[in-house]
């Protein structure tokens, strides 16, 4: 199998894999999820994977990677809870949130969940992808 044909193996499986982590975690904590949240799960693990790989102090990796979850869930958000209408997610309830997308309170979580999400997606790239 050539390079590119691996690597794309290995970034689909994170995404297609993250996707579903994702919606289970929601599943968990909130007794459902949306399809679109596979999406936006799959593409913010992928970028934890991504940014897990670079040379740059590992809380320089949990900050980074809570800034593109976020990003990522403002910009679906924008698409799906406004463009759209699909109401998938609102918090507007909670404080300092920017148009109901994004909030405080959750990117403290993604930060957190930063943390044991950068050593597994070290975890997957050496064992299961030996890079």
């Amino acid at each position: 199998m050539g390079d590119y044909v691996k690597k794309a193996v290995e970034l689909t499986s994170v995404f297609m894999g993250g996707g579903l982590i994702y919606a289970l975690i929601e599943i968990i904590f909130r007794g459902y999820t949306h399809w679109t949240m596979i999406i936006v799960g799959g593409l913010a693990v992928l970028g934890l994977y991504m940014i897990s790989a670079m040379r740059e102090s590992v809380w320089k990796k949990w900050i980074l990677g809570a800034a593109v979850i976020l990003a990522i869930e403002f910009v679906a958000g924008i698409i799906l809870n406004i463009i759209l209408g699909w109401q998938v997610w609102d918090y507007s309830e909670y404080r300092f949130h920017l148009y109901g997308q994004i909030c405080l309170r959750f990117a403290m979580y993604w930060l957190a969940l930063c943390i044991p999400g950068n050593a597994l997606c070290c975890l997957v790239r050496k064992k299961v992808f030996s890079r």
